[in-house]
C-alpha cells in the first residue's frame, strides 16, 4: 500500500484499530466487511526505522468485484495517497518439498527433478530420509547422527535454528508467517470503527 508508518514516541506503530479508522476515513470502504486486520508488514514492525510500509487486511468479496472496485478507487491514509492491491496468494507461505524453501512450491521449483536438500541439515546432496553421520560435520562413533537438526530457513532469517528441521510444522519462522486465526472478530468498515478504542492518536 505505501502507508506511512505512523510511530507513537517509542517507536510502536498504531494498532490495527487506529488503522481500520484510516481505511473507514475513505467512503468505498464503507459497508465492507473485513474478517482480518489492517495490519502492518512484518518488516516496519522488526525495522523501527521504516518510514513507509504495506498494510494488509482481508476483506469478504463473494463476487469477487468488490476488492477490484476498491483497487480503482483513491484510497487515503494518514494524509497520503496509498496503493490499494490483491494479493497474488494468501497463504502466508508456501514450501518447496524438493529445496525446502518457503517461497514457492515444489511445482513452481526451478531446481533439477533429482535435485536433493536435508531438511534436517540443509546440506545439498542427500535426502532427509538418507541423513547419517557421514553427511554431519560432527565426529561421530556410529552410523546415525544425533546431532540437533538445525534449520536453515531459520538460519537464513536470524532466528532460533537448532532443534528443529526445515520440514518441521513448529519451525519458529513457519509460527512467524503464520496466522492460525483472525486478529479480531469480523466487523465492517465504517467512518468510525472501534471508536471508543481510536479516539487518541497513537503518535501523540
Amino acid at each position: 500500500m505505501g502507508v506511512p508508518c505512523a510511530r507513537n514516541a517509542k517507536g510502536e506503530l498504531a494498532p490495527s484499530t487506529h488503522l481500520a479508522w484510516e481505511v473507514g476515513q475513505n467512503i468505498h470502504f464503507w459497508g465492507v466487511l473485513i474478517l482480518d486486520g489492517p495490519t502492518w508488514f512484518r518488516a516496519a514492525v522488526d525495522d523501527p526505522t521504516i518510514t513507509t510500509s504495506g498494510v494488509s487486511l482481508v476483506i469478504y468479496d463473494q463476487h469477487e468485484t468488490k476488492a477490484k472496485q476498491l483497487t480503482k478507487q483513491p484510497t487515503f491514509m494518514y494524509a497520503q495517497r496509498v496503493n490499494v492491491r490483491i494479493t497474488v496468494n494468501s497463504r502466508p507461505y508456501k514450501q518447496c518439498a524438493r529445496c525446502h524453501w518457503l517461497t514457492h512450491t515444489v511445482e513452481q521449483c526451478t531446481r533439477p527433478a533429482d535435485f536433493k536438500r536435508c531438511g534436517h541439515c540443509g546440506e545439498v546432496g542427500h535426502l532427509t530420509r538418507e541423513h547419517q553421520a557421514m553427511h554431519c560435520r560432527g565426529a561421530h562413533s556410529t552410523i546415525t547422527c544425533p546431532c540437533p537438526h538445525k534449520c536453515f530457513n531459520c538460519t537464513r532469517a536470524g532466528k532460533q535454528s537448532a532443534g528443529h528441521s526445515a520440514i518441521d510444522d513448529n519451525c519458529p519462522l513457519k509460527k512467524h508467517l503464520r496466522r492460525d486465526s483472525p486478529t479480531h472478530p469480523p466487523f465492517f468498515a465504517t467512518k468510525y470503527p472501534h471508536a471508543t478504542e481510536t479516539a487518541a492518536h497513537p503518535t501523540a
